[in-house]
């Protein structure tokens, strides 16, 4: 080899360095392994591609009900998205946006990263599966654990043994060949609290509700969709899917809680991380896109009679995207993260402050987007061409094609109602005394469309070695009208951000009820407060819609709830009798 041929290869070497951040890629393939989310009325396919809900050869979709025949879809395809600025190189986008992984276009693949920037195809492929957990088998565990029944790995359920909890060793009794777990991984119940996850110790899956399912994701297994990356991020992406079987709400909500780890040496600063949708109510071209500013919620619906096969005739159906918890912000940024009227308060968390779309098929700047740049306008509540979606009571495009006497407000949340006309409303804060009108698709009278939705929190610092996390929950109703479909939903979100902020949709001793429960009466209770009709000593508390606890109480059967002058309005009451703990949703009347 001559000298100019080194040369020439040291070169090419070089520059693949610099383009690539120095990180490698391997020839991993995309994920293939998949399983179904139907631990209650919605059933969902949850796959190890990174994708929720698009499980490609083993099946796709969000349906409700569960088994419908034929299938009755509401969601086509989910995925975390996030996209910033490097500080190493500020011209340097860098995101990952799954979508449906066609055409090469694939940005994840299984398995966690290898310390800071490694993976191996061995290692990608061992991971290529999708962990899914029931109640009842952590519970028949538990109970031949407590017998001294659990002498050996095959004495343990096959789905607790495989759980991959860090350290689990006794996986590969079921998964030969497995790799070692050395990072924290899928949750767990640490009965013995040595950090490491061994049934045979007594631990067990740690998760929420009638059934969870598990997946982790890399960024690094190849090249995919990731070929224009600049200076590439080493980003792992963990999913954990749980269902609760409960009367209400509970049993048309699905529940995400996503954590994405940047495992590099780079800060990334102005990013943006949210939740991209495809949703499609039956035929994918006839649906609406709407957002809710108060509710953390990105949604969609449909005004007209669905009479194809696996629609949902005269009903209007909606499905909701709500997240009920936000992301952790750079500390004393001096903004309201949390939109209470306060900044840099203890305790406080990055809600939602994005909401966009765009339209299938619409090319130009509406359209698909295919460069890093797209991902990251997108994210940042912009068009393709980095112009904003701006509040004009339109299609938000006023600031291309011209806003005449609409002021050019960026919208933050697009289509977002009712949500916006009080202090909220973005454009009163740039014009003194101008307010905001309801803005959704129907005053705006667009026509339906193949619409794809995203909510994000956008403008932070994501600091190497960190992560973030996001819990949400998508939630499905049916009205009469288009009216009152919204209404149900919004009834519905509240009542999801309540139970989660009181902390009973955790656990598995809860046991859900309606508002028929006989142990409370009456219910609605009119004026009056109700009591309890059976079930002995317990405690009592009441938990308003915020989530706030108002009071507790030791109770007996037959002594009626303390009054402390309650307004009307709907409740929680949660009762501890024993061992067994009900929630039960309470309307005072007047």
């Amino acid at each position: 080899m001559n000298v100019l041929q080194r040369l020439l290869i040291t070169a090419l070497t070089i520059g693949t360095i610099n383009a690539e951040a120095q990180v490698r890629t391997w020839n991993c393939s995309g994920g293939t392994a998949g399983d179904t989310a139907n631990g209650n009325s919605i059933e969902a396919s949850i796959s190890s591609s990174g994708l929720s809900f698009a499980s490609w050869g083993t099946g796709t979709g969000f349906f409700r009900p569960r088994g419908s025949n034929p299938a009755k879809n509401l969601i086509f395809s989910a995925s975390l998205w996030g996209a910033g600025r490097n500080s190493a190189d500020t011209t340097a986008v860098q995101y990952f946006a799954g979508t449906f992984n066609q055409g090469g276009g694939i940005f994840w693949w299984p398995g966690p990263i290898l310390g800071r920037d490694s993976t191996s195809t061995e290692h990608c492929s061992a991971w290529n599966h999708v962990f899914k957990i029931k109640r009842s088998e952590t519970e028949a565990f538990r109970n031949a654990f407590n017998r001294g029944q659990i002498l050996n790995a095959f004495n343990v359920p096959p789905a607790v043994a495989t759980w991959p909890g860090r350290g689990n060793t006794i996986i590969r009794s079921f998964i030969p060949d497995f790799p070692a777990i050395q990072t924290e991984q899928a949750p767990f119940i640490d009965a013995d609290n040595d950090g490491v996850y061994n049934p045979l110790n007594g631990d067990y899956p740690d998760f929420q509700g009638e059934q969870a399912l598990y997946t982790v994701v890399n960024s690094i297994g190849n090249i995919g969709g990731r070929s224009g990356d600049t200076l590439r991020v080493a980003w792992e992406y963990h999913n954990l899917v749980w269902q609760i079987k409960a009367a209400g709400v509970l049993d048309s909500t699905l529940f995400i809680k996503s954590t994405i780890i940047n495992k590099s040496a780079y800060t990334i600063k102005n990013f943006s991380l949210g939740q991209w949708n495809d949703f499609d109510i039956g035929f994918f071209g006839t649906n609406y896109a709407g957002s809710d500013y108060g509710r953390s919620a990105a949604y969609s619906y449909r005004t007209d009679i669905d009479s194809a096969p696996g629609g949902y005739g005269r009903s209007q159906p909606y499905i909701a995207l709500k997240i009920l918890t936000g992301i952790s912000p750079d500390l004393n940024d001096g903004k309201d993260n949390n939109h209470n009227g306060q900044t840099d308060e203890p305790g406080e968390t990055f809600l939602p402050n994005i909401a966009q779309y765009y339209s299938n098929g619409s090319g130009g700047v509406y359209g698909d987007p295919s460069r890093a740049l797209d991902y990251y306008n997108y994210l940042q509540g912009n068009w393709k061409n980095g112009k904003p979606a701006t509040y004009d009571n339109r299609q938000g495009t006023s600031s291309i094609v011209g806003c005449g006497t609409t002021p050019c407000v960026k919208a933050g949340f697009v289509f977002p109602g009712k949500s916006l006309m009080g202090a909220d409303c973005p454009i009163s804060a740039q014009y003194p005394g101008s307010n905001c009108s309801e803005w959704s698709e129907l005053t705006a009278r667009t026509s339906a469309a193949d619409r794809r939705m995203l909510i994000a929190m956008s403008g932070f610092t994501f600091l190497p070695n960190s992560e973030k996390k996001i819990t949400m929950a998508y939630n499905f109703g049916i009205g009469s009208t288009v009216e009152s479909s919204l209404r149900r939903m919004e009834i519905a979100l509240d009542s999801l951000q309540l139970l989660y902020n009181s902390g009973i949709v955790t656990g598995n001793r809860h046991v859900f009820s309606n508002s028929a429960d006989p142990q409370l009466y009456p219910n609605p209770s009119g004026g009056q407060m109700p009591f309890l009709k059976s079930g002995g000593k317990a405690l009592v508390k009441v938990y308003n819609i915020q989530g706030s606890e108002l009071y507790s109480a030791n109770m007996e059967a037959g002594q009626a709830m303390p009054d402390h002058n309650l307004p009307a309005g709907l409740y929680l009451v949660h009762i501890l009798s024993g061992k067994e703990m009900k929630t039960i949703k309470w309307v005072k009347e007047f």
